[in-house]
């Protein structure tokens, strides 16, 4: 869920979430899906696992993220 509440932890927001994603493919370029949660779960615990698809996707609708079917994996497309 997007919208806060009084009980949304902000570390786990997608929003952050989507800023840390988008630190570690500006450090990898390109990362398998599984290895970008395991970067995310061992930062901030299986918690993380929950916002992950809407964190994906609001980094997909702003045209940062590219998803490589064939190869289950994330690419950054523009690194500013």
């Amino acid at each position: 869920m997007i919208k806060p509440n009084k009980h949304t932890n902000v570390k786990l927001s997608p929003i952050n979430l989507g800023a840390q994603i988008i630190s570690i493919l500006k450090l990898n370029g390109i990362l398998k899906f599984n290895e970008l949660q395991d970067h995310l779960v061992s930062k901030y615990d299986n918690e993380a696992l929950y916002n992950l698809i809407p964190a994906l996707d609001i980094l997909y609708c702003f045209g940062k993220l590219k998803y490589h079917l064939d190869i289950d994996s994330i690419e950054i497309l523009d690194e500013t």
